[in-house]
């Protein structure tokens, strides 16, 4: 073996990181446990929100994986120096009102080593590696004090089984990790999030006759996102149980949403390991981590990770939620310097909720910078972007998209007053607008004149999106909207009436063949339609009576000739017509004598059996002591026969 993973498994690497399992017989660590898992959370110093909502949430507090709102699977692959390395799978089930599941499975190998018996004589090489399988649960709670109220409080836990194999050997256990987290509300702090994690509870692994304790540790964090969440800093004060607190720093800055760089720094002291690199690609179905950690003398690691999602939500985005989105993009695009992106989204977020007080705020921020800026000295690189939002306007136009020409032309007009160009395309469009709602207006007007209510809602919706004030239009949508409902509820009337007057008439057919049930069947539907029928409920208390007295009348008769099948089949459907005193005492009279002979058959049957197995025919006496059985589950004799048979 050569230097370098000697100072691996002598736990330079990772304190502990084989405990004594390679040196001494008997003994074993499990500071694996410690190792970061994921490459995006690795690049973040092991940081607990670089896991917010990912399914590796559970290898370090499950609490975090409460957001997630799709199936998820992550799988990470580590490599280290030599031949260690580690597999780590990720999943995540998420329910509407449930919480969600999660399971995990995570393999890490030590390759060959050097091995020794008890006396120190040279084995050869053995292998080691360590299991570790996972399940995990969260849930998002509000809870209500008195007038407070706590929302999207979330608590997770972990449960984990331990397996350690070294040469020969072996070693199980099993932890518990809990978790918290809460996002704040208050509008001073909005963006801040605080978590709370204890990891690895547990009595420890057994290897032999030893217990090794595992690496109990507390975790306390906070995460704070700022620039419509395209920065976010994440701190963990990390309180290891077998070692001194130490803190853990993470920095991530996202560019559109789809590329993140990522920055860490742990202040461990018995590690070279403190400072990590990493980025990652995302798209709302697939993310791609990689995280690059030195190890100064020992070498550099690698880590890659993959996530994907798939199914359908399980939470859908409110329309508040939907609008917060929107601003939190536009507040993204303004922290990377796109002044007339952010400017367009924010302007097009006003004209739909012009209510929301912080769009409004932002907007007017922008504003004020796009006019400080065309006085400074980046003005150039301004116009530059405003130029771009005017070509995508005229590609807008030229391709006949008059609704979204009109919005960009509306937005370059808004940050440049005095844009003749972007005024000129206004005055085209607005005017080629008043001729589309004069159409449009027309031919729903005549529509409406000729009853096509469906055609004169669709050209009255046509002048609305064009123009949102337009009252008349207005006025004759909600007529046409009138009209389409009493007239759908016109026809679902007369669906109804045809519908009874055909079950009606299968019904008196049935009744005139004698098929009674069917016409009873057939009734109870008219009158579930039409419950003010008489005549179908005349007719139905007919089949009633008439099917509750054939029905007691044949039980009666198979009971007294011992056909209890049939007979309790019968009582049965006469206490589901009429409930009665006297088919309820017929019934259980009949019940209770079945039982009584089916008790009596039973042990002819096992003595049918016993004859069968005496004179060496074990199959016929399987038979018999089965149908025993099938009759009496309480025959033990028959039962012990049975069980002679399959020994």
């Amino acid at each position: 073996m050569n230097y370098i993973k000697s100072v691996i498994l002598a736990g330079l690497l990772v304190p502990g990181f084989l405990g004594t399992a390679a040196a001494a017989p008997g003994r074993t660590g499990t500071n694996y446990l410690k190792i970061d898992v994921g490459a995006k959370a690795t690049a973040l110093a092991g940081t607990q929100f670089a896991t917010e909502n990912d399914s590796f949430a559970q290898y370090y507090n499950p609490a975090l994986m409460s957001g997630i709102s799709q199936k998820e699977i992550g799988f990470m692959h580590s490599e280290f120096v030599q031949d260690v390395r580690q597999e780590a799978f990720a999943y995540v089930y998420p329910t509407i009102n449930r919480g969600n599941f999660a399971a995990s499975f995570d393999y890490f190998t030590y390759g060959k080593i050097s091995g020794y018996d008890a006396t120190g004589g040279s084995i050869g090489d053995i292998t080691a590696s360590d299991i570790t399988i996972g399940g995990s649960w969260a849930k998002k709670w509000d809870l209500v004090y008195g007038e407070r109220r706590i929302e999207d409080f979330s608590t997770g836990a972990s449960l984990k089984i331990l397996s350690r194999k070294l040469y020969s050997d072996s070693a199980a256990g099993f932890a518990l990790d809990l978790g918290a987290s809460y996002p704040f509300h208050h509008r001073r702090l909005h963006g801040l999030r605080a978590a709370f994690a204890v990891q690895n509870l547990s009595n420890g692994i057994k290897f032999k006759n030893e217990s090794s304790p595992l690496p109990r540790i507390i975790r306390m964090g906070f995460a704070y996102s700022w620039w419509g969440e395209a920065m976010t800093a994440t701190l963990d004060e990390v309180v290891p149980a077998d070692n001194t607190p130490f803190a853990a720093l993470g920095l991530e800055y996202k560019i559109r949403k789809m590329v993140s760089i990522r920055l860490g720094y742990k202040g461990e002291k018995k590690t070279d390991q403190k400072v990590s690199y990493g980025f990652g690609f995302e798209n709302p179905i697939f993310r791609l981590d990689y995280a690059f950690v030195p190890y100064d003398d020992l070498g550099n690691t690698h880590r890659i990770s993959v996530i994907y999602r798939f199914g359908k939500t399980t939470r859908r985005a409110t329309a508040d939620d939907q609008l917060k989105r929107k601003l939190k993009d536009a507040q993204e695009y303004y922290a990377q310097g796109l002044l007339v992106d952010a400017f367009v989204i924010s302007f097009q977020l006003q004209r739909v909720a012009p209510w929301l007080e912080e769009n409004n705020n932002f907007l007017a921020k922008v504003q004020k910078d796009f006019k400080e800026l065309e006085e400074s000295d980046k003005k150039e690189k301004l116009l530059q972007q405003a130029q771009a939002l005017f070509n995508r306007a005229e590609q807008f136009f030229d391709a006949g998209n008059l609704l979204d020409a009109r919005t960009e032309f509306q937005a370059v007009v808004a940050l440049q007053p005095d844009n003749k160009a972007a005024l000129g395309y206004l005055n085209h469009i607005e005017g080629q607008f008043k001729s589309f709602i004069e159409s449009f207006y027309r031919a729903a007007m005549i529509a409406f004149a000729e009853e096509d209510y469906a055609k004169a809602k669709e050209e009255f919706e046509k002048v609305l999106v064009i123009n949102p004030d337009h009252e008349e239009s207005k006025v004759q949508l909600a007529k046409c909207n009138e009209m389409l409902e009493t007239k759908a509820k016109k026809e679902q009337e007369e669906a109804q009436k045809n519908l009874v007057e055909n079950t009606y008439k299968d019904a008196i057919d049935a009744y005139g063949k004698g098929n009674y049930e069917d016409a009873f069947s057939l009734f109870s539907e008219v009158l579930k339609i039409m419950p003010q029928n008489s005549e179908a409920q005349r007719y139905y208390d007919l089949c009633k009576e008439t099917i509750y007295t054939s029905s007691l009348a044949n039980g009666k008769d198979n009971a007294a000739k011992g056909n209890w099948d049939s007979a309790i089949k019968n009582l049965r459907k006469a206490n589901e017509i009429n409930p009665t005193k006297e088919a309820k005492s017929a019934l259980d009279d009949a019940q209770r004598r079945w039982g009584l002979q089916k008790k009596v058959i039973s042990q002819n049957l096992y003595k049918e059996g016993l004859e069968a197995f005496l004179s060496g025919d074990k199959a016929k006496a399987q038979a018999a002591w089965k149908r025993a059985v099938d009759l009496d589950p309480d025959n033990e004799e028959a039962k012990r026969g049975m069980q002679r048979l399959n020994q």
